[in-house]
């Protein structure tokens, strides 16, 4: 089931983030930095996702900028 497929990986996400943190900062290095990482957290959830949603995998992936994971778990959820 797709809520239990994200609740791991969030817990994964949440947990790995506890170890590696990013030190705030005033300078564009924080935002960038959130920005790869949303995109690799993206990426993880959409390559875990079985091939019955390729058609919403690959809306996803059109889209610009990339949404939060959040974002396309609904998206997925409600498609």
């Amino acid at each position: 089931m797709i809520s239990t497929y994200y609740t791991q990986l969030k817990h994964l996400w949440d947990e790995l983030a506890s170890f590696d943190s990013i030190p705030a900062c005033d300078c564009d290095v924080e935002k960038f930095m959130s920005e790869i990482t949303n995109s690799n957290k993206l990426m993880q959830f959409l390559m875990g996702l079985n091939d019955g949603y390729d058609q919403v995998k690959n809306q996803i992936l059109l889209l610009d900028p990339f949404p939060l994971v959040s974002k396309a778990y609904s998206m997925v959820f409600e498609g």
